[in-house]
């Protein structure tokens, strides 16, 4: 039976390198020592809340493996396939319980520097063409539902170019990778400003983010990261309120009011471990915070590897 481990898993990550926690002068850099087809196995939950006022109205938990394989290594970069496993949905909507089945088994091919950051999707156009078969089998399963053909058709426009796929489809890749090719310092907040992918597929949202390295322990040769994010307000309000103008050409629905839609804010909290000599993550939880007038939603995401007893 797996286990799941919060702490260093020294049995089984060969140290490839030298620690790159540096106690002299209390620092850690986060690099991917990798080797060419070393595979890992993670866990992931990904659970979805919606608060009104102070009332949870809605719930929704979906969880699962993830098998990832380095299938080449070169000085300059690696390439990374993500194969998704054992999908499960916790929610009686069996729309949404074939949705999530359909990712069962569908790699992820990507593209990494040397350090281990994030740099693109190498078969995008493949998982174009597999969002494309799998919304025409809904189509065809849940015939009859009402605006079926204009909601699968929306989604995929969103997932039919690499920038939308990259934007929307990969968010576990993208939190995984995030500290990669960064050198922390114990105890000193980070600050600046970055861009965030936009949900909805168009320009990347501005970001204010704050990074710290918390924890470092050099005889576990781990090290705890954390990062705070907020999007700007005005442009995901703007951006949210084009995407349901769009959503209702396409329904022959009532465009919406553009004073009726509530100013929004998103601010992502993250926080990730590291073995560090091996720069493999250990775990990583992803918790953003959506709010417009008395809504919240909240989106939590869990990263934890696996190991088998």
């Amino acid at each position: 039976m797996p286990r799941i481990f919060t702490t260093t898993i020294a049995l089984i990550i060969s140290l490839h390198a030298s620690s790159q926690i540096n106690m002299k002068d209390s620092t850690m850099q986060v690099i991917a020592y990798w080797n060419k087809q070393e595979k890992q196995t993670y866990h992931i939950v990904d659970e979805k809340f919606k608060v009104t006022d102070s009332d949870t109205t809605s719930r929704e938990t979906t969880e699962y493996d993830v098998e990832i394989t380095v299938s080449d290594s070169t000085a300059n970069s690696f390439t990374v396939q993500w194969l998704y496993k054992n999908v499960r949905v916790k929610t009686d909507n069996k729309f949404i319980q074939k949705v999530a089945g359909l990712s069962e088994q569908l790699p992820i091919v990507f593209k990494t520097d040397e350090m281990g950051v994030f740099q693109e999707v190498l078969n995008w156009k493949e998982v174009s063409d597999y969002i494309k078969k799998a919304t025409a089998l809904l189509r065809e399963e849940f015939k009859g539902t009402p605006k079926l053909k204009e909601i699968t058709g929306q989604v995929e426009q969103r997932f039919s170019t690499k920038a939308g796929i990259e934007a929307s489809a990969i968010k576990d890749i993208i939190q995984f990778h995030n500290f990669y090719g960064g050198k922390y310092t114990l105890h000193e907040e980070a600050t600046g400003k970055t861009k965030m992918a936009n949900l909805y597929g168009g320009e990347p949202f501005d970001a204010e983010v704050s990074v710290i390295l918390e924890e470092m322990d050099e005889k576990e040769d781990t090290g705890i990261i954390k990062s705070w994010q907020t999007i700007d307000s005005k442009q995901v309000t703007e951006a949210t309120y084009e995407y349901l103008k769009k959503m209702a050409s396409s329904l022959g629905s009532p465009a919406p009011k553009r004073e009726d839609l509530p100013d929004m804010t998103i601010e992502d909290y993250l926080g990730s471990s590291f073995h560090a000599s091996s720069g493999w993550l250990l775990y990583s939880v992803l918790e953003r915070t959506t709010k417009g007038d008395n809504i919240t939603q909240i989106d939590k995401r869990t990263i934890e590897l696996v190991t088998e007893e």
